[in-house]
């Protein structure tokens, strides 16, 4: 006879029987299409976006991940998820990352601190009373979903066991763990920051992710795929996409493009909480070097401020594999001239007529900025030049389709906060 899993579980709990759930029980338990047999890490990872029905954000050749950000009733272990994502490497699944209840996605707070900025009267006001409710309803959300996760996995599995894993690194984190058939559950809360479950396997999870590739042969790995190109553009190949989201979040996610591209493992969710981002999004400076220095010294590696944002600099840094974090204000009217720009740009192949088309390109001027704009800093990164025509191409945390645009030395210097650095060797 059968027994339901209802009751298979509370005789786990009780000590009454030892059955351990089945593949099936969990993908229903946590309401996912997640697994096709007894283990996950020898499937495709293809196969696993397919079940999951997640879309493709990245693919390097040989990394890849797939990222979901979902609608409001989308439950996973009974609490909503905002985030899923599929950490792929040599094309089998490494690790999966669903964030609950988080300061960068819940109740909008983005979208609502976005409209304030622009907003006066009694509109600003309804927008502030909003944005007071977000903030305070944001801890009881952690709370919720952090019980209903465990109770729900305690359920399924059993007792969590003890786990010497970390996320964050911040050691108010609590961390629970279930273990079956080679897979890690990792069920993280940590007050003001987030909830999140981490699949990983169970070997990964009892170990520490740390980057052990050698300076020399990282190197030579960087230098290998940089792409020459006839037209004279030199591109940083092989750099990894994260979609932020629809969250402030573009310096976390440009420090996890970052770090992954150098094989160090990254998450735009801990770097925001390491980087000190604020609800909704928005990180300062001193922030973003704190965050980002403590994870290049952990896996061997130095984080540094380029001096001289001119081109032949930043060239020198391409040359050598490395992208360059460009800090900006961003402005519309610059980023529509860019993306209209850059279907022509791919249609002219000689950099010798391109440049003169460039020549009747308007001008672009660093303009005083607004109250309106005041807080529209951003974050993305130099991956290439032009020597030819003095572009610099660039890369933002926006999805696929932001990958690589190209902008003038006008735009350059319009849009910059001369504010820029790498992670080197």
């Amino acid at each position: 006879m059968k027994i339901p899993l209802l009751l298979v579980s509370q005789f786990v709990l009780t000590g009454l029987v030892s059955a351990a759930p089945s593949f099936d029980d969990i993908n229903k338990a946590l309401g996912l299409n997640l697994l096709a047999d007894e283990s996950l890490w020898d499937d495709s990872a293809a196969d696993v976006s397919q079940r999951l029905a997640w879309p493709k954000e990245s693919d390097t050749g040989d990394q890849a991940s797939f990222r979901n950000y979902t609608k409001p009733d989308v439950l996973v272990a009974g609490a909503h998820v905002y985030s899923e994502a599929l950490y792929a490497r040599a094309e089998k699944p490494e690790s999966l990352s669903l964030i609950f209840a988080n300061q960068g996605d819940f109740g909008d707070y983005f979208k609502v601190a976005e409209s304030m900025e622009v907003a006066t009267g009694s509109a600003h006001a309804s927008l502030q009373r909003k944005a007071r409710e977000i903030q305070r309803d944001f801890p009881k959300a952690l709370a919720a979903d952090s019980a209903k996760l465990a109770a729900n996995l305690t359920t399924l599995f059993g007792p969590p066991v003890a786990s010497r894993n970390t996320m964050s690194g911040d050691a108010n984190e609590k961390i629970q763990a279930w273990n079956w058939s080679g897979h890690s559950f990792l069920l993280s809360t940590l007050a003001n920051g987030f909830v999140a479950l981490r699949i990983l396997p169970e070997a990964a999870a009892a170990g520490s992710e740390k980057n052990t590739t050698r300076d020399a042969e990282l190197k030579a790995k960087l230098a290998a795929q940089l792409e020459k190109r006839p037209n004279g553009d030199v591109v940083v190949g092989h750099l990894p996409m994260v979609d932020q989201g629809p969250k402030g979040f573009c310096v976390p996610a440009t420090l996890e493009r970052y770090f992954r591209y150098l094989g160090i493992p990254a998450d735009m969710y801990i770097l925001a909480l390491q980087a000190q981002t604020g609800m909704g999004g928005g990180t300062g400076e001193s922030g973003t070097y704190k965050a980002a220095n403590a994870l290049a010294r952990a896996n061997g590696r130095r984080f540094e401020k380029v001096q001289g944002l001119r081109l032949t600099n930043l060239a020198r840094y391409i040359d050598e594999g490395l992208p360059v974090m460009w800090g900006i204000q961003a402005r519309d009217d610059i980023e529509k001239d860019i993306t209209d720009r850059m279907a022509q740009r791919k249609a002219t192949t000689d950099p010798v007529q391109w440049k003169e088309i460039l020549k009747k390109t308007p001008k672009s001027k660093k303009s005083r900025a607004t109250s309106e704009q005041s807080n529209l800093g951003h974050m993305c990164l130099i991956i290439g030049y032009n020597k030819e025509t003095g572009e610099l191409a660039i890369s933002d945390s926006w999805g696929p389709q932001f990958a690589e645009r190209w902008v003038t030395k006008d735009e350059f210097e319009a849009l910059s906060d001369n504010e820029a650095a790498v992670v080197s060797f």
